[in-house]
């Protein structure tokens, strides 16, 4: 699917039309620690997970094939606690996967977890890669919607993927998804552990494989079913979203260079003014 070419920057044209979002079919979902937490105590924000569930569970039920990577565990197990992240991880995981289970289960959908660590993905065990994808795919055909996180708790620290928004980019490229959502507060997620820079990266990683990457409010009303179901704006800014992330990090290593040209270019133009 050539979805790069659907990528419009003009503002006069659709970034892509409805016609060919029908053509997204396998779909991986990032959630982020900031869109299920309440930002005042940092418990479940429960109302908003139930949101986003009902919203998966459409898509789910219109024949779309969705993944889900989940961060809030740590946040959810630090809650009035504190300690080191596996542990807070390890509290936390139980509780989250249990609020899912519920509310998939309030839509007829099962649910499965995935613990991933990093060596799952590395070269020497690519047959371990092709096992986790032929999993996924398997629960597809069982009423099943994979949720997956890091395995922070036996994870080694040198060996983690250090954030959800790169282990979204990973699971993305390896199911050879259409589209990888993500849902986050703001692009400084002072909760979890990803942030603009995590984000950037994942969505460099994905644009280059054709990935659509809308970057959207996990706050926002029906964000997730808006995407598909509405006048198509959303999808359209939330597009334009993602390609500023993108760029920015080009124009920030770029900085100086671009302003000594405009340095330069200025220079040029006093002096043929003054000739």
């Amino acid at each position: 699917m050539a979805i790069r070419s659907m990528i419009n920057d003009s503002p006069r044209k659709p970034i892509i039309s409805m016609v060919e979002l029908g053509k997204v079919n396998t779909i991986v979902i990032k959630i982020g620690t900031s869109s299920l937490l309440a930002e005042e105590d940092s418990s479940l924000d429960l109302e908003n997970l139930r949101m986003h569930v009902r919203d998966i569970a459409g898509l789910w039920k219109r024949g779309k094939k969705i993944v889900i990577v989940t961060s809030g565990a740590a946040g959810l197990g630090r809650m009035g606690k504190g300690g080191d992240i596996s542990t807070a991880t390890m509290r936390g995981q139980p509780d989250l996967m249990g609020e899912y289970k519920k509310l998939f289960e309030e839509h007829g959908i099962l649910r499965g977890q995935m613990l991933l660590s990093k060596d799952d993905f590395s070269f020497w065990r690519r047959a371990k890669a092709a096992r986790i994808v032929d999993r996924i795919n398997t629960s597809f055909t069982e009423n099943t919607i994979t949720i997956i996180n890091e395995n922070d708790a036996t994870a080694h620290k040198k060996k983690t993927f250090g954030d959800n928004d790169t282990l979204a980019a990973i699971v993305a490229k390896a199911l050879k998804a259409d589209m990888a959502v993500f849902l986050s507060r703001n692009d400084q997620n002072t909760v979890g552990r990803g942030g603009k820079q995590a984000k950037r990266k994942a969505i460099k990683k994905l644009f280059k494989k054709g990935i659509l990457t809308p970057v959207v409010d996990g706050k926002q009303n029906n964000v997730i079913g808006g995407l598909f179901y509405s006048d198509g704006s959303m999808l359209k800014q939330s597009l334009r979203d993602s390609e500023l992330i993108r760029k920015s990090g080009w124009m920030s290593k770029h900085a100086e260079t671009l302003k000594a040209a405009v340095r330069v270019n200025n220079t040029v133009v006093r002096r043929v003014r003054k000739f």
